[in-house]
């Protein structure tokens, strides 16, 4: 399960040692456990946390959607801007060309504004965008929106390359683990039984995400309680209500002039 998107931390591919600007967290919980998707972290027993590169990530994501489309025979992953675009294309950080007005004064000498697309932090790290950047590692923001240059939005520019549900990293097709998985496996570092290198930081990393998690789960404790408060509160008004009935009930059906018969 996703967990959280770091902008300010930047990470190496364990597996070839490139650098990335921008790291994500992940969590691997147990095949034979639950994973909640309400829940921030998925899973709180038997798991491991994971730190990955976000190109890694987006790379990875991004070949297993166009798989699943593939297998499922739909379109490509492509969509439109302008010619076709494609995610797989921007992961890694990559050139756009955009005829940017601002610059356009006539002047055929003037020098040419370069632009890049690639994965970044959404503000609040819970999910990735594409973003415009200044520099061809992506580490600078271009300072300028992409739809004041091009008339339109770029693609995932408000989110949505992190699934915020648990997904199964298996395979039903090859009834193995599934490439997505496996890619991220072999690039990243983690905090598990095997492997303790990035404890220490992932713990950092996620202490903000896991107060809040505390206290929500706090809120909705008490608000069960009050819950349950109200239901025994209103239980027990209807309660008295009936007795109190069936006491009226009793004194009413006693028949008049029973007690001066009976002297």
């Amino acid at each position: 399960k996703f967990v959280q998107c770091n902008a300010g931390y930047g990470f190496a591919n364990a597996e070839n040692g490139e650098y990335e600007q921008a790291s994500i967290i992940y969590r691997l919980c147990a095949s034979d456990g639950e994973c909640d998707d309400e829940s921030a972290f998925g899973c709180e027993e038997a798991y491991g946390d994971y730190i990955v590169g976000i190109n890694t990530y987006v790379q990875a994501y991004a070949e297993a959607l166009e798989q699943q489309q593939n297998q499922r025979k739909l379109a490509t992953s492509k969509r439109r801007l302008g010619d076709e675009f494609e995610l797989q294309e921007f992961a890694e950080c990559g050139r756009i060309d955009i005829e940017d007005d601002e610059n356009d004064n006539g002047d055929e000498d003037a020098e040419e504004v370069e632009y890049y697309v690639g994965p970044a932090c959404s503000e609040d790290g819970s999910d990735i965008v594409l973003s415009l950047f200044a520099d061809e590692d992506c580490a600078y923001s271009a300072g300028v929106d992409f739809y004041d240059l091009a008339g339109q939005n770029l693609p995932y520019y408000d989110g949505g390359i992190a699934s915020p549900y648990c997904s199964s990293c298996y395979d039903q097709n090859d009834g193995d683990v599934s490439e997505f998985c496996m890619r991220l496996g072999e690039a990243s570092s983690g905090c598990d039984e095997n492997d303790q290198s990035q404890c220490e930081s992932i713990e950092e990393l996620t202490a903000e995400l896991r107060a809040d998690e505390s206290k929500s789960n706090a809120g909705k404790i008490i608000l069960w309680i009050i819950v349950a408060l109200v239901i025994v509160g209103i239980g027990f008004f209807l309660f008295k209500k009936q007795q109190q009935k069936k006491a009226a009930s009793g004194v009413d059906n006693t028949p008049l002039g029973t007690s001066a018969a009976m002297s």
